[in-house]
């Protein structure tokens, strides 16, 4: 008994000078005399401290432990079982009030303890303490966290924090080493779930590395982590942005597979990027998922209608979504910004501004605030009619009403006044931009060469590419368009056919536009055999020849004189399953019947439908 209360008043009296002494107090080696009235040192000990930290008594643990190494504390504190928040508080304080540096090794088993007793917040913020902190690598954390689990086993708990580590690294936009981890989790055999691997998924598909994507759903089958509806759900997503929709539908199949039933973010998913994906059939494949959703009970929402009115709108079919905006008031879905903005774009793309100013009108009295988007549709449907006076009537209304003007706003304005001669006030407009803090795009430059090259300005167009270069911008497709339209115009077809193969090197797709103003060229020079290749070329390399193409081949033999090989060239097209368009009877009537042919086409159109 006389030591065990020396003991006790050595403890009480005296503080922890070094760690020698320390060590004496802490030791677990030390056998006590064999007598059941006798303390456990250690047990007395670590109560007393753990007491300490739980009533904050701060002062008291201070003096306790002196000009001690504060880390040997917590060392006693891990061998002694501690509870997580014990352990939590003192390692905080410690760091805080004592410049403590305890290490990767002892923060993991920190966050060990933390993840036993599922503290998932705590297990997050020390995590985000690892992660932020950038001294430490991915190896040699997850060497930690097997180190530590080594000592004792932990269940989940190790799982838990690799998740944490991987979430907490795809939060924070760190994409790259948030793969790493998950490799590293699997090198030392730790499981994941989904509630690390869904927020580097929605990472991944925000940075539109959609490769990634797919690569890290296909270690996640391998390694057995069950993907629920989220996950599938983002990397549908994910391939519908690459336009993968294909590889999309199969995943929603994977899905059913596995027992999961795609709810109305899945078919939303699908439909926004069917409608945006460009394909001339795209509304009919909206359609038929429309149909499967609502034959499985899921009723459309408001992002549904969104993206429908959004979709024929892009489709120029105004008077489908004007229906379905009917539809949505009808269901007692509100409309929003959003689908207002839809229609008024659509409707000022089909060249019906009164219209878009009434949908404005009705947006307001909802109480809706017509945004920068809105303001900006608006000021390119007058800007298309060459309204330009009363496109900068809405741009100085929108400035008066506190909405800052974007890039997109200037390029409009300035196109608006390209339109309509006023290349001076277009020049003064970018001018304007640049001193409001707002740098030229891409699509500036484009605008502008494309009234040089109206204007046969040629050195002009090389300035602008020249400033573009310096300021790193790259042509993209439409800037392409523009120079081969332009090139054909003003030099040859020839010369023009080059920047296709330009186009190309530069790992950029030419599209229908890009064909079709050389076949123009081409046709304006009298080759037809060349224009000939190029719609060969597309249908051997892609995009397949479209109504537009097949338009644009017809209305260039009409010029020719040879009325037969464009009626042979009509037929084709119906045979090919393609529907003839407004311009496609303008062509027959003012091409061919005006000149006194009458096209032989079987019955298939009737122009009475122009």
């Amino acid at each position: 008994m006389i030591r065990s209360i020396k003991s006790g008043l050595l403890f009480k009296r005296l503080p922890f000078r070094t760690p020698k002494t320390l060590t004496r107090f802490c030791s677990t080696t030390s056998s006590p005399e064999p007598d059941s009235q006798i303390a456990d040192p250690v047990d007395s000990d670590s109560s007393r401290i753990a007491d300490l930290v739980s009533n904050q008594q701060w002062h008291e643990l201070r003096t306790l432990i002196g000009s001690s190494d504060p880390t040997i504390l917590l060392d006693h504190l891990f061998s002694s079982s501690s509870g997580a928040d014990i352990l939590l508080r003192y390692f905080r304080w410690s760091e805080t009030e004592l410049k403590a540096s305890h290490g990767l090794d002892r923060r993991v088993r920190l966050i060990l303890s933390l993840a036993d007793e599922r503290n998932h917040d705590e297990v997050r913020s020390e995590v985000r303490s690892i992660v932020s902190d950038g001294r430490h690598t991915i190896p040699s954390i997850f060497h930690s966290i097997s180190v530590a689990s080594a000592r004792a086993p932990r269940g989940r708990s190790a799982s838990i924090v690799a998740d944490a580590i991987v979430s907490e690294f795809a939060i924070g936009s760190k994409t790259g080493l948030a793969v790493e981890a998950l490799d590293r989790a699997g090198d030392y055999g730790i499981p994941l779930s989904t509630r690390g691997c869904n927020p580097l998924l929605h990472a991944l598909v925000r940075e539109r590395r959609i490769s990634a994507v797919e690569s890290v759903y296909r270690k996640m089958i391998s390694r057995r982590i069950a993907p629920d509806v989220v996950t599938f759900n983002m990397v549908i997503n994910g391939l519908c942005k690459a336009r993968k929709l294909r590889r999309a539908s199969d995943l929603v199949e994977d899905m059913k597979v596995r027992g999961l039933s795609p709810s109305i973010v899945t078919y939303n998913t699908l439909i926004d990027g069917h409608c945006t994906s460009g394909s001339d059939s795209r509304m009919f494949k909206v359609e038929a998922l429309l149909n499967e959703m609502v034959s499985k009970g899921i009723s459309p929402n408001v992002v549904t209608f969104n993206i429908l009115i959004d979709g024929y709108c892009k489709d120029q079919s105004t008077a489908t979504a004007v229906k379905l905006f009917e539809q949505m008031k009808d269901q007692d879905l509100p409309p929003n910004e959003t689908t207002f903005n839809s229609l008024i774009d659509g409707f000022c793309k089909t060249g019906n501004v009164k219209q878009a100013m009434k949908l404005r009108e009705e947006m307001e009295s909802l109480n809706l605030k017509p945004n920068v988007v809105t303001y900006n549709a608006l000021m390119h449907g007058l800007c298309k009619k060459e309204r330009v006076a009363e496109a900068m009537e809405l741009f100085d209304e929108m400035k008066a009403k506190g909405l800052a003007p974007n890039v997109i706003t200037y390029n409009t304005l300035i196109d608006g006044h390209c339109r309509c001669g006023a290349i001076e006030h277009a020049i003064a407009l970018r001018e304007s931009m640049v001193e409001s803090g707002i740098e030229p795009s891409v699509s500036t430059y484009t605008c502008l060469m494309n009234w040089y090259f109206k204007k046969g300005d040629l050195e002009a167009v090389e300035r602008a590419l020249d400033e573009m270069a310096e300021k790193g911008l790259k042509a993209n497709v439409v800037t392409y368009n523009v120079l081969i339209g332009g090139v054909c115009k003003n030099c040859s077809a020839g010369k023009a056919l080059g920047l296709l193969e330009e186009m190309a090197g530069m790992g950029l797709k030419p599209n229908r536009i890009s064909y079709s103003k050389l076949m123009e060229g081409f046709f304006g020079e009298g080759d037809v055999g060349a224009a000939f290749k190029l719609k060969e070329r597309m249908e051997r390399v892609g995009p397949w020849p479209n109504v537009v193409i097949y338009n644009v081949l017809v209305k260039g033999l009409c010029g020719l004189g040879r009325m037969e090989d464009a009626n042979r060239l009509l037929n084709e097209m119906l045979e090919k399953g393609l529907v003839p368009n407004r311009v496609t009877y303008e062509i027959m009537r003012d091409e061919m019947v005006d000149r006194g042919f009458v096209p032989d086409i079987e019955g298939h159109l009737s122009l009475n439908s122009a």
